[in-house]
């Protein structure tokens, strides 16, 4: 109830055996005329990563739209299945196999008609490990403890962030600056 009445009627718990992991959600339409935002929560085995406890991975997923809903549900989709046939995924390299599943994702999305985007930011939990991997500005933090305090887990990717305007110019973009209103 106290969920429920911080964050309204939309919030929904999912859980299963996922062991001491659970997982909730809430979405949050704001300003535009329509939802564009997708949420992935997928529980998997994975016996090579699991180590000791034997739990299954639980991806977890976000995705941002932007300019419409169509590359946030393909991501929602498709990413987790396209981690999961990585080749890195197979040999235990979480980080790469990350990597080649946003590349896999990105290059099978630009083959839709489709013209809208996303951010995305995905956490993975297995054999007791948390990895986390984002592309924009979706931003993860952790919080635990009985004070909650939130450690930032994510540095956002956009262009006023100094290290992300080098990698903007250097793949051969420019960064503008909006008007003032």
């Amino acid at each position: 109830a106290v969920v429920e009445q911080r964050l309204g009627a939309g919030w929904r718990v999912r859980s299963g055996p996922l062991h001491s992991v659970r997982v909730g959600s809430h979405e949050l339409q704001g300003r535009r005329p329509t939802m564009e935002d997708e949420v992935t929560v997928e529980s998997v085995a994975a016996p090579h990563l699991a180590g000791p406890t034997g739990s299954p991975l639980t991806f977890l997923g976000v995705y941002d739209g932007h300019g419409g809903r169509a590359c946030a549900r393909f991501a929602a989709e498709k990413l987790h299945a396209a981690l999961l046939a990585a080749e890195a995924f197979e040999r235990g390299a979480v980080l790469p196999a990350l990597r080649e599943a946003f590349l896999l994702t990105d290059d099978a999305f630009r083959q839709t008609e489709a013209d809208s985007g996303a951010c995305a930011l995905v956490a993975l939990i297995v054999g007791g490990r948390l990895f986390v991997a984002h592309v924009g500005d979706s931003r993860a933090v952790l919080c635990s403890g009985a004070g909650g305090a939130a450690v930032r887990l994510t540095e956002d990717h956009k262009p006023n962030v100094p290290a992300e305007e080098e990698r903007i110019r250097a793949a051969g973009c420019e960064v503008t600056t909006p008007h003032a209103r």
